[in-house]
């Protein structure tokens, strides 16, 4: 048996990379909610659909739904789904099982059109499924990604047959990423535009007839734009409407070039720890592009499909450096850094590299993987899992349809918005909602009922912000009010009149095990 062959049996076998796949989707079993940073919301909100759809009054004097047919639908259109006969926690498992296994395979499927030769550098997409974004709970730009490498791979199998079936798959495919993420949207249309645009230029170089090619050319490109053409028009009336931020905030260019070599994209919870592992993905892939550069063997080299890729690539790194970070719908430069390495992976992995390295090279991208799934998991997701508990068992002192004032303790970024977790099985009205104050999202504040919301005699309290009207003839009582987070932190200076609040309308009715999470009930 030639040297090698065993390993590259062992990792080039789809066998490995379905057990791969499933350790990942295991890993989302070791706590009953997956914690992330707007999780908890996406969860909050999709129950509120459901009560609006319901009819629930109480809910509906404070929220509505978004009738513009707005983007980041994909996600709550997932969980409304599954709500309808799971509670939310397996409905946020069914959902993120969508998402690990969808992203596995549609890049897959890509490489596969790519490069079928590297089939077995698949793998290298585990560790980037466990990204900074997705454990913010960006679900919806998660997701856009399945679309990504799925439109991007359908369009390269079936490109030769310029049919209807094709465009028609593809204006599917296209509307569906409207309504998941419009700046994977416009990567999507831009890349096979680039991939029209390149193989009627080759074609004219072979066979010289610039008529037949630009005619060509005009139709392949009017066809993708009619594909596109609903989710344009949709869009340029969300732009009009949409209240996107207009922030100049930048980060240094020695921070972004920091970020690129740290792999930015995987660190979640500790920046200096992590990177220390995650750096090594930013090597391997950069030993495997110089070994493409290198490599004699050309024989199979995929060619054309795949140097294409270099373009939305450099568009993405110059939007990286010269956007804005504070631009947009925010944290741009995290969203184009993520984009970047996307790209960056399917290009340098599709590339001609020598085959007989292949085999090392899975090994050491398990092997990284999964130090960096323990750290992330020591580090701090179990503890968190047990966080978001508490404050989901909550709920079961807390009365249906009550309206409910969060008020946060809690340390770290990931649990900003824990508190959504307390009604993401009860309908009750959580008066922080970050995703109903944006207008981006299905579910927005109902201002035109909204009451004159009041704790005790107080219609705002120092360091709280709640959604109120002031103007209104109509005033509701606040019916709890939840501490979570390092509770003892409410003896601080800055929450006396909080503390007043308190012991003059409220009295405390619950405390969970943990002292993460204490309520207090209107007297």
């Amino acid at each position: 048996m030639p040297k090698g062959t065993f390993i590259a049996k062992i990792t080039g076998s789809k066998y490995l990379f379905y057990l791969l796949l499933a350790i990942n989707i295991g890993y989302l079993f070791l706590t009953r909610f997956y914690p992330s940073g707007d999780g908890p919301v996406h969860l909050y909100n999709t129950n509120l659909i459901k009560e609006l759809i319901s009819g629930n009054a109480s809910i509906g004097q404070f929220f509505v739904l978004n009738h513009f047919p707005i983007p980041n639908w994909t996600s709550h259109f997932i969980l409304l789904v599954f709500r309808t006969f799971l509670p939310a926690w397996l409905a946020e498992k069914a959902l993120l099982i969508i998402y690990i296994t969808g992203m596995a395979f549609s890049f897959r499927y890509l490489i596969r059109q790519l490069n079928p030769e590297n089939i077995s550098l698949s793998i290298f997409i585990f560790p980037f499924l466990h990204t900074f974004l997705f454990h913010s709970g960006f679900y919806n730009f998660s997701l856009s990604f399945i679309l990504l490498f799925f439109t991007i791979g359908f369009y390269l199998k079936h490109r030769h047959h310029d049919s209807p079936f094709l465009y028609g798959i593809l204006f599917v495919l296209l509307s569906i990423s409207y309504f998941t993420n419009l700046l994977i949207f416009g990567f999507i249309g831009l890349t096979l535009g680039v991939y029209i645009l390149g193989f009627r230029l080759t074609n004219y170089r072979k066979n010289k007839k610039l008529k037949t090619e630009l005619k060509t050319t005009g139709k392949q490109l009017s066809f993708l734009f009619l594909a596109a053409l609903p989710s344009l028009i949709l869009l340029s009336f969300f732009f009009k409407q949409a209240p996107f931020l207009e922030s100049d905030q930048t980060y240094p260019f020695s921070l972004l070039l920091k970020w690129i070599d740290d792999v930015r994209p995987l660190i979640v919870y500790n920046y200096n720890g992590e990177a220390e592992l995650t750096t090594h993905f930013f090597h391997l892939l950069l030993i495997l592009l110089v070994l493409s550069f290198t490599a004699r063997n050309k024989q199979n080299s995929p060619g054309l499909k795949v140097e294409l890729l270099a373009v939305p690539l450099v568009v993405t790194i110059l939007l990286y450096f010269i956007t804005p970070t504070g631009a947009g719908a925010g944290m741009m430069s995290e969203r184009y850094c993520t984009i970047l390495y996307m790209f960056a992976l399917t290009w340098i992995i599709a590339r001609t590299v020598p085959h007989q390295l292949n085999g090392w090279i899975v090994l050491i991208v398990i092997g990284l993987h999964f130090f960096t799934l323990q750290y992330k998991l020591n580090e701090s997701l179990i503890s968190l899992g047990k966080n978001a508990e508490s404050v989901y068992g909550v709920q079961d002192y807390v009365e249906e349809n009550s309206i409910v004032l969060p008020v946060e303790l809690a340390g770290s970024w990931v649990e900003h918005h824990f508190s959504n977790y307390l009604g993401v099985d009860k309908p009750m009205v959580i008066l922080e909602n970050y995703e109903a104050h944006v207008g981006w999202f299905p579910v927005k504040w109902n201002l035109e009922e909204l009451p004159k919301v009041l704790a005790g005699s107080a219609s705002s309290i120092p360091g709280l912000k709640w959604k109120n009207n002031p103007e209104s003839k109509l005033s509701k009582q606040i019916d709890y009010i939840l501490l979570y987070g390092n509770t003892s932190t409410i003896s601080d200076s800055r929450w006396e009149i909080l503390r007043e609040v308190l012991a003059s309308d409220y009295e405390q009715c619950y405390q969970s095990n943990d002292g993460f999470a204490i309520l207090f009930k209107k007297k």
